[in-house]
């Protein structure tokens, strides 16, 4: 039994674990207190620092050096490399073969590098003293940035003639247009909902509670598992869900990062259309997301965390959009214009916000296809397959809306056991998501 699991819902297998090839002696836990890791001693690691700068403060929050005991064996020599080691305190003995070997000392110029960095460990390094070190994956030196499958401007290309004529006449368009493809787009939280997301993570709160707090509103989400995916942290399959990417970072700072980033990147709004705009988009994206939680619980195959984000970003292409609007000349444009834009580019749009996130292929393929109901990605189900179910549900109790596709017409649905979601099962999705969804506005609307 996995107590993370059980206790958390957290994956047992996000991080590995660490153990020297030779381990001399027992450390004396009162004289070999670990060193924290500060984001000035990252900033001068070669090539850490070259990382942004709020993945190298993430990182810092809360970390500590590993200590070894004089004699232990970090590496052996034409070992694979796993992970850099930093050296932090204390003295290193590198030998190169049997007859030659030399020490390298805390705080010299060579501790900026690696110790003996490359694909294979060229020398076997021993502790000479008690040490302490910086364990780092391997993965840096590589780092793309990004865990999709296509880089982020692949998604910046499109098809203008697919494009509605009246759509892209509209000046509001062009411009917009133009800044999505030079990359310049923001993504914003609601400052009501921020403001009271740090007065509750400024209580004594645990962790689930922290959790279920970080995970209602997109960009906060977004943030997390972006920054949980850094190349920094030891190697493991890329985070997808708000639970693992808390556990990663830590509880400390998760709330710290929350508090000092996401504040400064907040609506603020003057036009009523676009407050009741982006407040009805939150909306919209909590009760999805509480959807394809309790949808993904139902049938087996997708873990029902990643699935509940996977909806509450299913329409974050939304948000640059709106806040784009925010400061274009409100002469320059329509209620009308603002949909428009919104139809024909927020899921591209998603979908280059995510991929430049750096979140995993499955999560950026979402907004692509939250609302394509002939998606097929053949084999088993995905969280687009999830999300699209959800996405259907979700519409048919919406006022207004257009004739919508029979449910059994989905490939999507038709991916699922038999007998797994019929009316009666779809009733107590829609309810109980509904309850879930309706409990968390209660506190943050």
């Amino acid at each position: 039994m996995n107590l993370l699991k059980d206790l958390f819902g957290i994956d047992s297998d996000i991080e590995e674990s660490f153990k020297p090839d030779e381990l001399s002696q027992k450390l004396d836990g009162a004289s070999y207190k670990p060193l924290p890791i500060t984001p000035e001693t990252l900033q001068r690691l070669i090539p850490i620092r070259s990382f942004p700068s709020e993945e190298i403060q993430a990182y810092s929050w809360s970390r500590s050096a590993e200590v070894f005991c004089k004699g232990t064996v970090l590496f052996k020599r034409d070992q694979l490399a796993r992970y850099l080691f930093y050296l932090v305190e204390g003295v290193v003995r590198i030998e190169l073969d049997d007859h030659n070997s030399y020490e390298i000392p805390a705080h010299s110029d060579l501790t900026k590098f690696p110790i003996c960095g490359g694909v294979t460990y060229t020398a076997t390094c021993v502790a000479a003293t008690k040490v302490q070190v910086l364990r780092i994956s391997y993965k840096v030196l590589g780092w793309q940035g990004y865990n999709s499958a296509l880089a982020p401007t692949s998604y910046i290309e499109i098809e203008e003639e697919t494009i509605p004529q009246d759509t892209r006449s509209s000046q509001f368009y062009q411009v917009f247009y133009q800044d999505f493809r030079s990359e310049n787009l923001r993504v914003k939280t609601i400052p009501h909902i921020v403001h009271k997301l740090k007065s509750l993570l400024s209580r004594d709160i645990g962790f689930k509670q922290a959790i279920q707090a970080m995970q209602v509103e997109p960009s906060i989400a977004l943030k997390l598992v972006k920054l949980s995916n850094s190349g920094l942290y030891l190697p493991g399959p890329p985070i997808n869900n708000c639970h693992n990417a808390c556990y990663r970072l830590g509880l400390s700072a998760t709330k710290n990062l929350v508090i000092d980033y996401c504040l400064d990147e907040t609506f603020s709004m003057q036009d009523d259309f676009l407050k009741q705009m982006i407040i009805d988009e939150w909306v919209d994206s909590l009760y999805l997301s509480k959807i394809c939680q309790v949808m993904a619980d139902q049938i087996s195959g997708i873990n029902p965390k990643s699935a509940q984000l996977a909806g509450l970003i299913a329409n974050i292409g939304k948000l640059p959009i709106l806040a784009f609007a925010e400061n274009f000349p409100h002469d320059f444009w329509s209620q009308g214009d603002i949909f428009n834009v919104m139809d024909a580019l927020q899921a591209r749009v998603g979908a280059y916000v995510l991929a430049h996130a750096g979140l995993p292929q499955e999560l950026v393929e979402v907004p692509l296809n939250a609302e394509n109901w002939d998606y097929n990605s053949g084999g088993g189900l995905t969280l687009s397959d999830v999300v699209i179910l959800s996405k259907l549900h979700f519409l048919m109790g919406v006022k207004k809306m257009p004739k919508l596709p029979e449910i059994k017409s989905l490939p999507a649905f038709n991916k699922l056991k038999t007998g797994i979601l019929s009316p009666q099962s779809s009733l107590h999705i829609l309810n109980f998501a509904n309850a879930k969804a309706s409990s968390i506005l209660k506190i943050f609307r």
